[in-house]
């Protein structure tokens, strides 16, 4: 009944941050062209590949959205 998320990590890995390098549904990033150390190489989640190589490899519209508790008062 559980599961675990999975993250390989490269800590010396220099890059610059580019909004389309990154895996998210806008075209930009506050960080764009910031210059920074350590990128994700591959995100493993419920089994599934996510992103490998850099690439991400999920289905469109794989996550859903979670309330924050304290928003709703819960």
């Amino acid at each position: 009944g559980a599961d675990g998320d999975v993250v390989i990590f490269d800590p010396e890995k220099k890059w610059v941050v580019s909004a389309a390098d990154l895996h998210m549904a806008v075209n930009f990033s506050p960080y764009e062209g910031f210059p920074v150390v350590g990128k994700t190489w591959c995100t493993i989640s419920r089994g599934e590949i996510i992103v490998e190589n850099c690439e991400y490899m999920g289905m469109k519209k794989r996550g859903h959205f979670l309330q924050n508790k304290r928003e709703t008062g819960v």
